[in-house]
């Protein structure tokens, strides 16, 4: 009877290394995990490490246009991390904008020659400041054309 039950409760329970294993691939899994969430930065991050913005129309920065600036980027090793803004006219015209965020200022201006874009100070542009505020847009409207000139 002794050996029935030992051999019951073999069945019953994983043994250890099964335990141990899953317990690793499971901590190894949230780990991944962590690192992928934090590959994304805040958009306050953002505007403390990238703080020389350049914005867009969003419309101007979809197909052959997007590749364009892809392709200019590419060619000078720039890597600018992108994030949207609302804007609001005076006439309460809503219009969403791509900013253009570069670590240094002579990156921004590059870009600025060569996309007909309108530099954005995160701390002065943003409404109150905060890093998810609507862009209050005073200037009246610039017409922009395609981007390829």
């Amino acid at each position: 009877m002794r050996i029935e039950k030992e051999h019951f409760s073999s069945l019953v329970k994983p043994p250890l290394t099964i335990l141990f294993s899953f317990r690793s691939l499971l901590a190894q899994q949230q780990q991944e995990a962590r690192i992928v969430r934090n590959r994304t930065p805040s958009p306050a991050r953002i505007d403390r490490q990238w703080p020389y913005q350049v914005a867009l129309p969003d419309d101007l920065c979809t197909g052959r246009s997007f590749t364009l600036i892809r392709e200019f980027c590419e060619e000078r090793s720039l890597a600018p991390r992108k994030r949207l803004v609302q804007a609001i006219w005076p006439d309460h015209r809503y219009e969403n904008w791509r900013l253009y965020c570069f670590a240094d200022e002579a990156s921004a201006q590059a870009f600025l020659e060569r996309f007909p874009g309108v530099m954005f100070d995160p701390k002065r542009d943003r409404e109150n400041g905060k890093a998810q505020g609507v862009w209050r847009r005073t200037a009246s409207t610039r017409e922009f054309s395609i981007l390829g000139r």
